[in-house]
């Protein structure tokens, strides 16, 4: 990072892998003068969203090399503070109540038998559960849908270790 010019990252606003406000904003709390712009394919809630937190400018995948030359050129000096990421930030498809507690459960390394036993509900209802949580996060697996919730906020290593701790 060069003293006196600002540094220009471009995001990617639409994945579903990890949050890039939440990358920005920890990316700017060790590079100060770090500056976001966001690609995205249309204008929708990420591009809202990415607004809210302070990302400079939107641009779409279409965009050419000139006009995304003259945006590196013109970017100013001292960087727009990024601001974190809240709650509301997250992606429209929020997991229930429910399943955070059975993710928490996962998380704590309990099979699904275990959650089952734990919250006297049946092991069917518990896969069922799994399955629609690895629909709303985008994954695959359990281990990926506890990666994916920690990187977002989801869970919280605190309330996990409570559970690890009672077994």
């Amino acid at each position: 990072m060069c003293s006196g010019i600002a540094d220009l990252v471009i995001l990617e606003m639409d994945v579903r892998e990890w949050d890039p406000r939440r990358l920005a904003y920890r990316l700017q709390q060790r590079w100060r003068t770090m500056q976001f712009v966001g690609i995205c394919r249309h204008e929708g809630e990420e591009a809202e969203q990415a607004r809210r937190t302070g990302i400079l400018r939107l641009i779409s995948y279409e965009t050419d090399a000139a006009t995304l030359v003259q945006l590196v050129k013109s970017a100013s000096v001292e960087a727009a503070p990024v601001r974190r990421p809240t709650m509301d930030a997250l992606p429209t498809r929020a997991l229930t109540g429910r399943e955070i507690q059975i993710l928490n459960l996962i998380a704590a390394g309990c099979t699904a038998r275990e959650v089952s036993d734990r919250m006297a509900i049946t092991y069917k209802t518990v896969e069922n559960h799994k399955q629609r949580i690895f629909g709303k996060l985008g994954v695959q697996n359990q281990a990926h849908a506890v990666s994916i919730a920690f990187r977002r906020g989801i869970l919280e290593s605190e309330k996990v270790l409570a559970l690890v701790d009672i077994r």
